[in-house]
């Protein structure tokens, strides 16, 4: 494999090792959970398509991905209003194949990618309920704040063109509001996505990124039996310019993507979720269609 194609194949896989934010739409963005509880989840996603690295090359990059994510959550209150803390545990199995200077090059590798804290506040709408009370909670507007850490702990080499960690720490903070009217909930948030810089990037040099910009959209439409929902979920991002010791790449994010999502309680204390998401427009980044499947235990 030439040096080319190498650094083309690792551009790929940077792309890959986004935060969920930059990645992909979320369903229910806002949410009111009895507090003292805990929740156990584990998903997973198979992610297919194309990556695009530089409008201006003539590249042709495709990638399969499958990720398992193991979650924990615990509720609790604050200042009155309901809030939740998540650590979330991934594992990736990455396939990327592309046509450069006419020949076919492929890599596959298996790791476990950054791990995740997540911290989600309500403001305002969302009492601090016990298990009991909470039955007669009914939903109007909800105005919550969370926070997104992804942390340097993935697998890391700087002397491979692959990696599922990001040598680098990861900060997404997002403030949205969501209004219940009849079966109906419309939510909606502004966020961004900051990054530190990676100091060993292949090896010695040093990759700076620009934060990322991003606005959601959910319509979601209760259906009559409690915890039964669908929700159509909309993404736009735009930032994320890297440098490479103050080389300029040249690779401004503008994405949009939209997805479906159904979720169905299966049991007292179990829940299933179903989640189907694409890329409408993709300038630089992942053009997936993601397939999610997702079970959740509360206890």
């Amino acid at each position: 494999m030439n040096a080319f194609a190498r650094t083309t194949i690792a551009a790929a896989a940077l792309l890959l090792a986004a935060p969920g934010l930059a990645n992909d739409v979320l369903p229910r963005l806002l949410n009111n959970v009895p507090i003292k509880q805990n929740f156990l989840g584990l998903s997973y996603t198979r992610s297919e398509g194309n990556v695009s690295v530089d409008p201006s090359l003539a590249l042709d990059v495709s990638a399969k991905l499958d990720s398992y994510v193991l979650t924990y959550t615990r509720s609790f209150a604050a200042w009155g209003q309901s809030a939740n803390v998540t650590v979330a545990l991934p594992y990736s199995d990455l396939q990327l194949s592309g046509i450069v200077d006419d020949q076919r090059v492929t890599a596959r590798d298996d790791k476990m990618p950054d791990p995740r804290f997540r911290l989600a506040i309500n403001l305002a709408g969302a009492p601090a309920l016990g298990l009991k009370e909470f039955a007669g909670y009914r939903q109007k507007t909800i105005v919550g704040f969370n926070i997104d850490v992804s942390m340097p702990l993935g697998d890391y080499d700087p002397e491979r063109q692959i990696n599922f960690g990001s040598n680098r720490w990861t900060v997404a903070p997002e403030l949205g509001i969501g209004h219940r009217f009849k079966r109906f909930t419309i939510e909606g948030a502004v966020a961004a996505v900051f990054f530190s810089d990676n100091d060993e990037y292949l090896v010695d040099q040093t990759l700076k990124q620009e934060p990322i910009g991003a606005i959601r959209a959910n319509l979601i439409y209760h259906f009559r039996r409690p915890g039964t929902w669908l929700g159509v979920n909309t993404l736009y991002l735009r930032g994320g310019e890297t440098t490479v010791d103050g080389r300029d790449r040249e690779d401004l994010q503008i994405n949009t993507r939209v997805g479906v999502t159904f979720s169905l309680p299966i049991a007292r204390r179990h829940n299933l979720q179903l989640r189907y998401s694409r890329g409408v427009t993709t300038r630089i980044g992942a053009d997936f269609d993601n397939y999610n499947l997702a079970y959740s235990l509360r206890f």
